[in-house]
């Protein structure tokens, strides 16, 4: 069985954020009868002075990452 490579573009990040985290959520969510499929990809920035984490959920990891960049650029215009 072949391997697979994922490239991600990085590039795009603000300065001042960093990837905290991209993640792969598979677990599928039952509760009370209630079915939740999840999307897949799961992106994280964080600020560098901390607090400010912005999260973003797609079904794809460079589309969790730049949904997640455009939080963090709309924080930095909201904090200025």
């Amino acid at each position: 069985m072949g391997q697979s490579v994922m490239i991600i573009d990085l590039s795009k990040i603000p300065d001042g954020w960093f990837l905290d985290s991209l993640a792969h959520n598979h677990t599928r969510i039952v509760c009370r009868g209630d079915r939740h499929t999840p999307l897949h990809w799961v992106a994280e920035l964080q600020h560098i002075t901390g607090g400010k984490l912005q999260v973003a959920i797609s079904d794809n990891p460079q589309g969790a990452i730049d949904i997640a960049i455009e939080f963090a650029l709309i924080w930095d215009l909201d904090h200025k």
